[in-house]
């Protein structure tokens, strides 16, 4: 898979991170916000928990989820969902909570039913049942906050994304976002089929059509947005949400 990076490429990312950039400046804009640094460090477990919950069953974000997190972050309410009442729970009674919590008409309903829907209608709940209860039990084995400041002291940002690594359904493209969201990395790049589209269609590059599995593909991958993101004098973080920005403002309008 050669991923050749010519003057036309770099001009064109260019520009979108420029636009990007202006985007930022435009209070009326609905471009993707740029991560604060280190924001995760104001948070307590229950902020973590409920950005991780949200990382796993909601990849991608929508507008409910992220009006939810806002109201989060802000101080006005509290995630349901909290470990301090959920640690007290069996695996089922904890997965009744969390289902009760996607289906009873709350704020979050239009954007989690497909998880929380009845049961007969969702196929079979096992792997998702299990990918929460295995997160959560590993989040509380280590200590939520604490763990990530443990995670934050390692010098790379790939070796911070390998750590949750372990956690069923958090994987290279989920582990990324996810840290870059929360302000701890900012040189990662979540592959989704959004950036991978513009890749193939506007840069020309080989690229896979769905986020690669395997480690030496997406990194190679990953590589080549590092090295124009030094050439361009940006963030990777700062390329991908103007790529993502750019394909959503643009399919809005």
């Amino acid at each position: 898979m050669e991923l050749i990076i010519n003057d036309q490429i770099i001009k064109q990312i260019t520009s979108t991170v420029e636009w990007y950039r202006n985007q930022l400046n435009d209070r009326s804009s609905n471009a993707l916000p740029l991560p604060e640094k280190n924001r995760w460090k104001q948070w307590n477990d229950n902020r973590l928990w409920c950005s991780f919950f949200f990382s796993i069953v909601s990849p991608g974000g929508s507008k409910n989820a992220k009006a939810y997190l806002k109201l989060i972050e802000n101080g006005r309410i509290e995630f349901e969902l909290h470990p301090n009442k959920l640690v007290r729970m069996e695996n089922k009674e904890r997965v009744l909570a969390i289902w009760e919590f996607g289906t009873r008409g709350n704020y979050l309903q239009e954007r989690l039913g497909r998880f929380f829907s009845k049961r007969e209608n969702r196929g079979d709940p096992r792997n998702f049942e299990f990918k929460l209860n295995e997160t959560f039990q590993i989040l509380v084995k280590k200590g939520f906050i604490s763990w990530f400041k443990e995670i934050d002291k390692l010098e790379d940002d790939r070796l911070k994304a390998k750590e949750l690594e372990f956690i069923h359904g958090s994987k290279l493209k989920v582990t990324r976002d996810f840290l870059n969201n929360i302000g701890m990395t900012d040189s990662l790049i979540p592959l989704d089929v959004h950036i991978l589209k513009e890749m193939r269609t506007n840069w020309n590059w080989d690229v896979p059509e769905k986020t690669p599995s395997k480690r030496e593909i997406y990194e190679k991958i990953e590589d080549a947005i590092r090295e124009i993101a030094t050439r361009i004098n940006c963030k990777v973080v700062e390329i991908d949400k103007a790529i993502v920005s750019s394909h959503f403002l643009k399919k809005s309008g």
